[in-house]
């Protein structure tokens, strides 16, 4: 587990660590508000049950005395109104922290899914050939998701209220140091042993679960991406089938983690329940005097009421943590090392002077080889192509075609011989500058969700648009009168 948190923290920045850092110092005043809130009911129960405790109590007599009250029921009024003012401020400060952790938790996934994004459009050309653009896409939206709601955020509840639990069982053990420790090892031996048992279970599942969402994503693109020719072809059935049997896993993955969260909590809620009856009838027999032992019953049953959901949010924080870490490895093997200068997206790419190309563009002794494959895709490739001139390749499927253009356009990188451009060789220190010459329209065009002009001037900010450039495009395309 302390591995799983140090790829949790290793996503952070330093300025998000030292966030953390002092959300955590609010989480322990957190935990001190909780036991002030339980320290007062126990006076305060003693005034209710034995008035004359009051005048017999060397610190309750000197309050009593100190702000000249004239009888017991009004000194009891106001330890009412103190205890509820205590019980108010430590809630109110607990949603404030409570606050303070959403907002950065969510804060977290915004800054997560922007530099997954920047981190995967910052790969070379070929990363993209290796990897599956719907998984790409799920990671971004889905695994992110996964990761802030199933990993990080359980993750600050469960260390809220660990701080919660030990702070009220030192109190406990302050009144009662054998009562405490027997609730410690009964309650949390219950827990540990509930979370024993399922945890594996929990990964096996959450790994499953983690394939399954991933070929949701692949079939739900796949059908949607081929939808032309599903509907031409009567195929719509085919790939619904397939959506609905991974969907299908998908969703028993999730109810199986949710009942393993839950379910254990009605048998424990019972063992608690026994417990604090076991704890009545012990502290009665010790005081012999129920109306004695009515202070302590009523510290134990609010540090109790206090208890049992935190114990309980630990162990919810624990089963979903374990069930949602198959999405912290993949964050973790997709961002980790952290962002270098190399992983970061230019914003000034355009503003790079364009190679001057004015003669021609040559092809020497080319070779390439898509990763993870033995055969060339191009093998000793010799070409040359004069400025303003027109040439077209031809060849069988498979002869490199594209993979020849994706080289001229310094998309791959051969892995041996020269682009060379004038004189001069296309290395990656220069391709960005060889790239802005360039203009592309690929076999199968890419259109976004969006207006003609911003398709046309694909990537360009709104305040730099060329509107004459566009209108010359779109009349050479016949799309001027849809502008």
């Amino acid at each position: 587990m302390i591995k799983n948190f140090s790829k949790i923290f290793a996503l952070f920045s330093k300025r998000e660590k030292r966030h953390i850092y002092w959300l955590f110092c609010g989480i322990v005043i957190m935990g001190m508000t909780e036991i002030t809130g339980i320290i007062s009911i126990a006076p305060f129960m003693g005034i209710v049950s034995n008035p004359g405790i009051i005048h017999t109590n060397k610190y309750l007599s000197q309050i009593y005395n100190a702000l000249g009250f004239s009888n017991s029921n009004q000194f009891l009024f106001f330890t009412g109104v103190v205890v509820l003012a205590v019980l108010a401020f430590g809630n109110g400060f607990s949603s404030f922290i409570t606050w303070l952790l959403l907002r950065f938790t969510f804060l977290q996934g915004h800054s997560l899914s922007v530099r997954l994004l920047n981190k995967y459009l910052s790969q070379p050309y070929v990363f993209f050939l290796n990897r599956n653009t719907a998984d790409l896409s799920k990671n971004i939206l889905m695994e992110v998701h996964r990761v802030i709601g199933g990993v990080l955020m359980p993750g600050m509840q469960v260390l809220t209220k660990v701080v919660v639990a030990f702070s009220i069982l030192g109190l406990l053990i302050v009144v009662d140091p054998l009562l405490a420790v027997t609730v410690a090892v009964v309650l949390g031996g219950a827990y540990a042993a509930v979370f024993g048992l399922v945890r594996m279970k929990l990964a096996r599942i959450g790994k499953t679960s983690a394939e399954a969402r991933t070929q949701c994503f692949k079939v739900a693109s796949e059908a949607l991406g081929g939808v032309k020719d599903l509907k031409l072809f009567g195929r719509e059935s085919v790939f619904l089938q397939r959506y609905f049997t991974t969907s299908r896993q998908f969703a028993g993955y999730e109810a199986t983690s949710q009942i393993f969260s839950q379910l254990p909590r009605y048998a424990l809620e019972t063992i608690a329940f026994g417990g604090i009856l076991l704890i009545v009838l012990y502290l009665i027999g010790v005081k012999q005097n129920a109306e004695t032992a009515l202070p302590l019953i009523s510290l134990y049953a609010f540090a109790g009421y206090r208890l049992m959901p935190a114990l309980q949010r630990i162990f919810i924080g624990m089963t979903t943590i374990r069930y949602n870490l198959p999405a912290l490895d993949i964050l973790h093997n997709d961002l980790i090392p952290q962002d270098s200068d190399s992983d970061m997206v230019s914003d000034h790419a355009e503003t790079i002077a364009p190679l001057k190309f004015k003669d021609r563009i040559e092809l020497r002794d080319i070779v390439y080889s898509y990763p993870n494959t033995s055969i060339p895709a191009v093998n000793k490739l010799n070409l040359e192509v004069k400025a303003k001139t027109t040439v077209g390749l031809v060849g069988v499927t498979g002869s490199g075609k594209t993979t020849t253009v994706d080289i001229m356009l310094g998309l791959l990188s051969p892995g041996s011989g020269q682009l060379i451009v004038d004189g001069t060789e296309i290395t990656p220190a220069n391709v960005r500058s060889w790239q802005n010459n360039l203009g592309y329209v690929p076999q199968s065009i890419y259109l976004t969700d969006d207006t003609i002009i911003r398709n046309i001037a694909f990537g360009v900010k709104d305040n730099e648009i060329d509107n004459k450039a566009v209108e010359r495009a779109a009349r050479i395309a016949t799309l001027h009168d849809f502008i």
